[in-house]
C-alpha cells in the first residue's frame, strides 16, 4: 500500500525501499515486484543518470511477478512498454504482447502494444489492422485513434487523420500527442491559424510537464 502511494506521489525512491521490504519478507510477492518494477522504470524515465540499469532491473521485476503471477495481462502488458521504448528491443517486445495474447486473445491493451510496436518499425498495414481492433473491443481506447490517426497522416490522408485525432481527443482530451498531429495536419493544408489554434487548446488541457514542448511547437509553427 504506501509503496504504490509514494508512487501516485512520485516519490520513487521512496517506493522503492517500501517494495524492498515487502520482498525482504516475502520475495516471490508478484505485487511488490510489479511495484519495484515500476518504481525502477519510472527512476530510468526520469533523470537517472544510469536509465539502462534502471531498465534491466524493472525487467527483472516484471519476468519475476509475470512467473508468480502468470495470469496478471497487465504486467506484460508493462513489460512489453519497457522493451518497445526504453531498451529498444522489438523482437522482445513482439514476443512479450503475444504471450499475454496467448492467454486472452481479445485483450485490449496488448492488442494495442503489439500495433503500436508494428508502428514504431512501420509494418502499418498490420499496425493499422492492430488498432482498429482495439477499437472494436474498447471503443473509447483513446491511443489506438492516435495510433490510427499516426498511419493517416503518414499517408497524407490529413483529413481522415484530422478526424481520428479528434476522437481521440474526445475520449482523452489531454493526449498530448494528438494535439501535436493535428496541429501539424493542419499545417500541411495551409491552414497555420487552425494549426496554432490546436496547440492553444493543447495548452490548455495537457498536464503541465507536456506544455513546454506543445509551446516550443506553436512558437515555430509558420
Amino acid at each position: 500500500g504506501k509503496g504504490w502511494t509514494q508512487i501516485y506521489e512520485r516519490k520513487y525512491e521512496e517506493a522503492q525501499q517500501f517494495f524492498d521490504l515487502a520482498l525482504e519478507r516475502n520475495p516471490r510477492d508478484p505485487n511488490a515486484l510489479n511495484g519495484r518494477a515500476l518504481t525502477n522504470w519510472w527512476l530510468g524515465r526520469n533523470n537517472s543518470s544510469d536509465p539502462q540499469s534502471d531498465y534491466a532491473a524493472a525487467i527483472r521485476d516484471y519476468e519475476a511477478a509475470i512467473a508468480e503471477a502468470p495470469s496478471w495481462l497487465s504486467v506484460y502488458v508493462d513489460l512489453g512498454y519497457v522493451y518497445l521504448y526504453d531498451t529498444k528491443d522489438t523482437d522482445k517486445a513482439i514476443a512479450t504482447f503475444k504471450k499475454a495474447l496467448e492467454r486472452d486473445p481479445e485483450y485490449p491493451n496488448a492488442i494495442a502494444g503489439l500495433a503500436d510496436t508494428y508502428y514504431d518499425t512501420r509494418y502499418y498495414d498490420e499496425a493499422l489492422k492492430l488498432y482498429e481492433q482495439t477499437i472494436n473491443l474498447q471503443p473509447d481506447y483513446a491511443t489506438a485513434y492516435l495510433g490510427k490517426a499516426n498511419i493517416l497522416y503518414n499517408n497524407k490522408d490529413y483529413d481522415a487523420a484530422i478526424d481520428q485525432y479528434s476522437t481521440a481527443l474526445d475520449y482523452n482530451p489531454s493526449l498530448k500527442n494528438a494535439y501535436i498531429g493535428k496541429a501539424y495536419c493542419y499545417q500541411a493544408k495551409g491552414d497555420l491559424d487552425e494549426a496554432r489554434q490546436v496547440l492553444q487548446d493543447g495548452l490548455e488541457s495537457v498536464a503541465y510537464v507536456d506544455q513546454s514542448e506543445l509551446q516550443t511547437i506553436l512558437d515555430n509553427m509558420k
